[in-house]
């Protein structure tokens, strides 16, 4: 079997022309309320990475997240939230300064930081016992929309659907997993791959409408692209929009570690695209952002002691080897 991802022409973002192409995209997937499927409560995350204007490209779009929340009250009653675990600051003052904040209130959606963390059993076969999340993410009951951007990024090549669930981590613990993997971008990955596996978001969105390149997650420039997409599945959307983008998909650290756990449609010929072709859409020169230390710009002996903390606060969090 294949697994769908829809991609739509979303020339600019304009409320009727976002929501028409999210619409259209959700359809092929088979439409909203068959994706919530029996949920009773809705949690939208979106990439709400630090407080900027929405022109910068930080943070999803609003007029995505609008469409998101008109299309999820169309397909049912359920609550819905919206919630992040920003990088600096509180996703009420980030959503509120990106758009997002005024966009929620419309709809009647609470915004929520993402900082009441518990723990979310592993299999056996993962490197980790457990993952810590937000308890109202893996609530009984509770489906994720998970929204992201199209930016490219310093530590893990591209920040697309995968990357964007690591926000459901609360904050404090986000750079000591940071360091915790010593660097290894493919284990970085293999955490972000098992967190999907735990959260099983109900559809991941791409706002692909401006993306950024040469730089980020933040202060690269804004490109054009025209693009939103959508699928069930983050890892064939992340390779389906890495193709639409024309980027090595080796490169794709979070894509490579899917693969290496067989986990999602990580090849091309796994996935079945629907919607707008991949060659109507494909950009030939898309700037990659330099690469960075995954362990932050923290000094040697910091990022020894916050480890060790780290393992030490959490002595089952890592089978022994």
């Amino acid at each position: 079997m294949t697994t769908l991802v829809a991609l739509q022409r979303c020339p600019d973002y304009s409320p009727a022309i976002v929501e028409r192409a999210l619409r259209a995209a959700l359809d092929d997937l088979g439409g909203m309320a068959s994706l919530l499927g029996d949920a009773e409560r809705v949690l939208v995350k979106p990439n709400l990475l630090m407080a900027n204007s929405p022109e910068k490209g930080w943070t999803t779009h609003p007029a995505v997240v609008d469409a998101t929340l008109k299309l999820i009250r169309e397909a049912g009653d359920r609550e819905i939230t919206l919630g992040d675990s920003p990088a600096m600051g509180s996703a009420q003052r980030v959503a509120k300064r990106c758009g997002i904040g005024e966009v929620a209130a419309r709809h009647g959606v609470p915004v929520l930081n993402l900082s009441q963390p518990v723990r979310a059993p592993l299999p056996p076969e993962a490197e980790w016992t457990h993952l810590l999340v937000d308890r109202r993410v893996i609530a009984t009951g509770t489906r994720v929309v998970n929204v992201a951007k199209v930016k490219v990024h310093c530590q893990m090549y591209l920040t697309l659907a995968i990357k964007n669930l690591f926000g459901v981590t609360p904050g404090k613990r986000k750079p000591a997993w940071h360091i915790s993997v010593d660097a290894d971008r493919l284990r970085f990955g293999r955490m972000l791959i098992w967190l999907h596996r735990v959260v099983a978001p109900a559809v991941n969105i791409i706002d692909g409408v401006d993306a950024m390149e040469r730089r980020g997650p933040r202060g690269g420039d804004m490109r054009r692209i025209g693009m939103l997409a959508a699928s069930p599945d983050a890892v064939a959307l992340d390779r389906v929009v890495t193709e639409v983008l024309g980027l090595d998909p080796s490169k794709h650290h979070a894509l490579q570690s899917a693969a290496s756990l067989e986990h999602g449609a990580w090849s091309m010929e796994q996935i079945d695209v629907r919607g707008a072709a991949i060659e109507e859409l494909r950009v030939r020169d898309f700037k990659e952002a330099p690469v960075a230390n995954l362990g932050f710009s923290v000094p040697r002996p910091a990022r020894s002691l916050i480890r060790q903390v780290f393992l030490r606060s959490f002595p089952q969090h890592v089978r022994s080897q």
